[in-house]
């Protein structure tokens, strides 16, 4: 089988001809292990080497520093405006902080909220996150989690919060009914490493509702690349995981966004 993006995967060239989006990287250290080429320089020159036009990027979630990881994303960001999307760690622990916290994120120039569900040990079946969702609801913006639970619990956030757009941060083949009944649900494909997993999930929801996601640099960027280019879909399918899905995400949030900046 040959197309172009196989050919170029074979090759072992940089996908610079190509829209390149990865909706899931990370910014800065983690203390459970070692992450080398963390820092966002580092993490630039990987990305020109490889031809990712642009990366969603959220902190790793430090605990009760979760503050300080916000500023390595907003640093980035600010560094880097035309290669770095930024997302703003939130910890349900500390609710009187979710809401300021956030606004000083969004003020700085992120665009919405990562929640991780497992790293800040809680259960996002049961806990309230409503300050967050109604806001980001108000003004359109985006939502990024590691998971959101069950099925049933993201079909109920989704439902109450159409406004929010919503992306499952890993690939979860459980979510495939509810991404088909609302619009404003997403799954990244990173780590969609199952034989076949990625292209049953496509011939089942459409390329329409993917994302490309690596998790960077704590993982490989070709961790990602592979399962995709090599994947039986086709190029157009391809393309638009690559990166028109996110580019569309993008425009309308940044839309958005540039509203709630006007309002303030």
């Amino acid at each position: 089988m040959s197309t172009p993006l196989i050919d170029l995967a074979r090759a072992g060239k940089p996908l610079t001809s190509e829209l390149v989006i990865d909706a899931h990287v990370h910014i800065g250290p983690y203390a459970a292990y070692y992450i080398p080429y963390n820092t966002p320089d580092e993490m630039v020159h990987e990305m020109e080497r490889l031809g990712l036009r642009m990366c969603w990027a959220f902190p790793f979630m430090l605990g009760t520093d979760y503050k300080m990881a916000n500023d390595d994303v907003i640093n980035a960001v600010k560094a880097h405006p035309d290669k770095f999307w930024g997302f703003c760690a939130i910890n349900p622990h500390f609710r009187n902080d979710m809401v300021p916290e956030m606004e000083r994120c969004l003020e700085a120039g992120c665009v919405g909220v990562k929640f991780h569900p497992d790293m800040h040990h809680y259960d996002p079946n049961t806990t309230d996150l409503d300050p967050v969702l109604s806001y980001l609801d108000r003004y359109g913006l985006i939502c990024h989690s590691h998971h959101f639970g069950t099925p049933e619990t993201v079909e109920r956030l989704v439902m109450r919060y159409p406004h929010v757009t919503f992306i499952a941060s890993h690939f979860s083949t459980g979510y495939a009914d509810v991404v088909k009944r609302c619009d404003n649900l997403f799954v990244c494909a990173c780590t969609a490493w199952g034989m076949r997993s990625l292209e049953l999930f496509v011939g089942e929801v459409g390329a329409e509702r993917v994302l490309l996601g690596s998790d960077f640099p704590c993982l490989d960027v070709a961790t990602a690349f592979g399962p995709l280019l090599y994947a039986d879909l086709t190029d157009e399918e391809k393309r638009k995981i690559l990166g028109l899905n996110a580019m569309k995400i993008m425009d309308r949030v940044n839309s958005n966004y540039r509203k709630w900046k006007e309002q303030r």
